[in-house]
């Protein structure tokens, strides 16, 4: 199986995106399709993570930005990247 991103429109016209899994490009299609969904646009994805991840919530760019720095600083002391994402995980208030 071949993952594919795909940006396209329901029949309702509603802009959808997303990820799917297809033997090749015509039998993607045609799996949007039986789902309502008109492709406009469809590539094979190169990532090799295939899931897109959502965290529950949208994170300010503030945000990321001091756990980026605190995440570093902590790999650098060095403490585990499990330990150190439990670490920020426990002294944060946003939770996305």
């Amino acid at each position: 199986m071949v993952v594919f991103k795909y940006n396209g429109r329901t029949t309702g016209g509603a802009v959808k995106k997303g990820t799917v899994d297809a033997i090749n490009k015509q039998a993607a299609i045609t799996k949007l399709r039986a789902q309502g969904i008109n492709p406009r646009e469809l590539e094979e994805s190169k990532s090799l993570l295939h899931k897109e991840l959502s965290i529950g919530g949208t994170v300010k760019n503030q945000d990321f930005v001091v756990y980026s720095r605190q995440f570093a600083t902590l790999i650098r002391a060095g403490v585990s990247i499990l330990e150190s994402t439990r670490i920020l995980a426990d002294q944060t208030s946003s939770k996305p």
